[in-house]
């Protein structure tokens, strides 16, 4: 009775606070009765919550959960909108886009946990997975913030970039920016997709001529733009609101630093919206950076939910290389027998080894093949992923751009040959398949050394698959490994080549994971390659191989085939000359040091990053200032003339407030409604 009556105070602050009880992990901190004695006294201590962070603070949120909190934690939900009718704070005209472009009348649960705060400037932290509808989640209140905040005068002007979005993947970028142009159609505002891939210099041109409302890019077009485009650089001290979406996948493909450089372009009076599936120490290290110490933290991800749809049956094999080609053959063909209308992607970890599989199968495939990675212009994989999700039975074979944000439907399996880059990539990978309440399967092929990778997966469903028990039989069968052989005769050497060094890069750059010597990946690498033809992988410098972190064996690998085909022929030595170095890096990742192809001096990485497959061939040191939208030397497409556009000038001599005082007051009439989050966030670091 004593501990019930105790708890009055603190349940009432919890009213108080109405995002705390709902936003943590799904559940509202509670207390029980043998745990609130010490508590009860921390409470007491903090002299009637004077911020809604001090009471988050008194008490862990892993606490026991009892049957009372449940209801009152369901009450909660309950009293969550469900319409978007009920969120009456709405400017007419968004309402408008949403009821009459949009035609939806109900939200989803990331959608009503952070549009209930509307009205609202507090940057927030909001913890939600794909699919969720979490793209409005943030688009309309970036947009309300717009429309609330910036001035009648400046809103006409349309020449001040007041959103900003980061996205780690073209394809995303461009799904996000279609959404946007919906919802601010009503607004007349107009919208911008700036990713690698497409002409730099039309959308510079774009830039000059339209409004800069609202900007969508990946972290490399977006880098490219601030350092070389003065005018865009301007523009973006108008940023009201910069949204960071899918953030874990931007610090997995290495964009930290991009992350950074785009931040400090920025004014420190802003909105920052953080959208990402996982929660990770580096996430919580960008997150100390960009959001002020009161933002909401807004948990949409049921704790006792499982990583991965139930729906999907979830299998591995492990075998050797040269039985591993075989196996996924007759995979794919016994499941295109089954289930002749559903389409199957199959993920590979580099550009290169995407490339690779995809030729070797159209060539023996009765099925058609797409084939999706950074390679491809922006065109052609915005042609080829329409394509594949119109097609009927279609196989998909595409690095990571299609592992989140991507909705095919109908894909009824995914196979990941190697390891993924990590456990979560993994699971959005193969959450590509059982979606919309169908069910899916889901099947990983590691060789002998990545077997390490699945002590990371033993929280996940996997069990080994029946088809390891075909081996044999597929062995045996003489007309699918006659097809293969000649498939792989016919594979390009240099693809070949190239895919060697690819694998040595991804691999050397996960032996925390696979717990091997980095001797077992080189030799890896090179059962890989004579696994598909090649009778003697490619010889390897010294210089080249230590920066490998290996020594090559007495004697080397050789310089050559000996009969038949001869792929080490033409003496290339990696890493000293004609070598790329370039490579040997996850061609799906960015790119880290800058270094020369020797002789001609070619440059290979100085910014040539990925964005879930990625832009290349952006240097930074290769840039010039540009004076106006449209100079040659922006950078990639940039350079086909001298003259710009014909357009309207930006106003360079107008301060946008880089000088501003950003000690910002803060809301209160619903600013308490988010907890401050960062004492227990950053203290589990």
């Amino acid at each position: 009775m004593a501990a019930r009556l105790l708890q009055q105070p603190f349940r009432l602050a919890l009213r108080n606070s109405s995002l705390v009880g709902r936003s943590l992990v799904g559940t509202p901190p509670v207390i029980t009765s043998k745990a609130f004695p010490a508590i009860a006294a921390h409470v007491q201590r903090t002299a009637g919550f004077h911020h809604h962070s001090t009471l988050f603070n008194a008490v862990s949120a892993t606490t026991v959960v009892d049957e009372d909190d449940k209801e009152g934690q369901k009450a909660k939900e309950e009293e969550l909108p469900t319409r978007f009718d009920q969120i009456q704070s709405l400017h007419p005209k968004t309402a408008k886009a949403i009821k009459s472009v949009f035609k939806y009348e109900t939200m989803s649960k990331v959608q009503s946990e952070v549009l209930s705060l509307l009205p609202t400037d507090k940057d927030m932290f909001v913890k939600a997975k794909t699919g969720t509808g979490k793209t409005l989640g943030f688009l309309i209140p970036a947009l309300e913030t717009v429309v609330s905040q910036v001035d009648k005068k400046t809103l006409a002007a349309g020449d001040q970039t007041t959103v900003l979005i980061v996205s780690p993947t073209r394809e995303l970028a461009q799904q996000i920016a279609d959404e946007a142009k919906k919802l601010c159609s009503t607004h007349r505002f107009n919208v911008h997709c700036l990713v690698g891939g497409e002409s730099k210099r039309m959308q510079i041109r774009n830039l000059n001529t339209k409004r800069i409302d609202l900007v969508v890019g990946t972290p490399g077009r977006l880098n490219d733009m601030i350092e070389s485009v003065k005018e865009f650089r301007d523009s973006l001290q108008g940023t009201k609101v910069l949204i960071l979406d899918e953030c874990d996948q931007l610090l997995d493909m290495g964009f930290k630093d991009s992350i950074e450089s785009i931040v400090e372009a920025l004014p420190k009076e802003r909105q920052t919206l953080f959208f990402s599936a996982t929660v990770s120490p580096e996430i919580k290290k960008i997150a100390r950076k960009s959001l002020k110490d009161d933002f909401a933290f807004i948990d949409t991800v049921d704790p006792n939910e499982a990583n991965t749809n139930l729906q999907i049956q979830q299998s591995y094999t492990i075998t050797s290389y040269e039985k591993q080609l075989p196996l996924l053959a007759r995979l794919l063909e016994d499941h295109k027998r089954a289930n002749p209308r559903g389409k199957i992607m199959v993920f590979l970890p580099t550009t290169r080894s995407t490339q690779l599989y995809s030729a070797l199968f159209e060539d023996v495939a009765s099925y058609r093949i797409f084939s999706l990675h950074s390679k491809k212009s922006q065109e052609s994989r915005t042609r080829t992923s329409d394509r594949f999700r119109k097609s009927n039975g279609g196989v998909l074979f595409t690095s990571d751009v299609s592992a989140r944000g991507v909705d095919y439907p109908d894909v009824s399996l995914v196979v990941q040959v190697g390891m993924p880059s990590s456990k979560e990539q993994y699971i959005h990978r193969v959450g590509r398949t059982g979606r919309a309440g169908k069910t899916g399967q889901g099947v990983i092929m590691l060789t002998p050394f990545e077997r390490d990778f699945l002590k990371s997966m033993s929280d996940l469903p996997l069990q080994e698959d029946t088809i390891m028990e075909q081996v044999d039989e597929v062995e045996s069968d003489a007309r699918l490994m006659a097809r293969l052989d000649e498939a792989k005769q016919r594979l390009d050497p240099d693809l070949l080549n190239d895919s060697f060094t690819a694998f040595l890069g991804y691999y050397v750059g996960r032996t925390d994971v696979l717990q091997c010597p980095r001797r077992d990946i080189l030799d890896s690498a090179k059962k890989f390659v004579t696994s598909l033809g090649m009778e003697e992988p490619p010889h390897l410098s010294p210089t080249f191989l230590s920066k490998l972190g290996l020594t090559e064996r007495g004697g080397g690998s050789g310089r050559g085939g000996r009969g038949g085909r001869n792929f080490g022929g033409r003496d290339r030595d990696y890493g000293s000359r004609g070598g790329r170095f370039s490579d040997w890096r996850d061609d799906d990742r960015r790119r880290g040091r800058n270094f020369s192809r020797g002789g001609g001096g070619r440059r290979y990485g100085s910014y040539e990053e990925g964005e879930g497959d990625s832009d290349f061939g952006s240097s930074f040191s290769s840039r010039r200032s540009s004076s106006s939208f449209g100079r040659r030397g922006d950078g990639e497409d940039g350079g086909d003339s001298d003259q710009a556009p014909p357009a309207r000038r930006m106003d360079r001599g107008r301060d946008h407030g880089r000088d501003r005082d950003f000690n910002r007051e803060r809301r209160s009439d619903k600013a308490g409604r988010g907890d401050r989050f960062s004492d227990r966030f950053f203290s589990e670091e």
